[in-house]
């Protein structure tokens, strides 16, 4: 289990719609630091990434909509 660093005050949209809050950092549970408000931990699973998931306005951590996976670039 680790950490996510949600950040409130980033939201996320789609569409035009608020959909949630940024996962600005994540980190293991023992490494994690105090942190100022409005910032906060969460629990998260461990595939957690910043920025390509986010806190849903549900509770639940998504795979963030917006996130374009990098293309392979092939040598050639």
């Amino acid at each position: 289990m680790k950490k996510a660093l949600i950040s409130p005050n980033e939201i996320i949209k789609f569409e035009g719609n608020n959909i949630g809050e940024r996962i600005a950092q994540v980190e293991p549970t023992d490494q994690i630091f105090p942190v100022g408000e409005p910032l906060y931990w969460l629990d998260c699973e461990d595939n957690v990434e910043p920025d390509i998931y986010y806190l849903a306005n549900d509770g639940s951590i998504q795979l963030n909509p917006n996130y374009i996976q990098p293309t392979e670039v092939k040598e050639i």
